[in-house]
């Protein structure tokens, strides 16, 4: 009788144990399965992440250049005003002369 009730405990050990290699094989299943849809996820957010951080670089840079051409814009009209107004002293200056050395004649 002993034997008997080992060889029972022994077929339910070796049950237990195919059970239990079962469940880990579908769990590591599901586990890899859960680790590549994942992995799957976060290449497409960090893909979408670089394309707008490139997109922000891209607009940032774009409004430097405008900002820039806006600046050199209004340094050329400046300038081109001040050299409208020499030109009107030195013209004023020129008559200026000129009718003063029409005066001494």
């Amino acid at each position: 009788m002993n034997e008997h009730m080992e060889a029972q405990r022994g077929d339910a050990a070796s049950g237990v144990a195919w059970l239990a290699l079962i469940i880990a094989i579908v769990s590591l299943s599901l586990a890899w399965v859960a680790y590549n849809r994942s992995g799957a996820d976060l290449e497409e957010q960090i893909k979408r992440e670089v394309n707008q951080a490139i997109t922000k670089a891209e607009e940032a840079r774009q409004a430097a250049e405008n900002a820039g051409r806006a600046a050199g814009g209004a340094v050329i009209n400046e300038s081109g005003k001040a050299l409208n107004q020499a030109g009107t002293e030195l013209q004023q200056q020129s008559k200026d002369v000129k009718s003063d050395s029409e005066d001494r004649r």
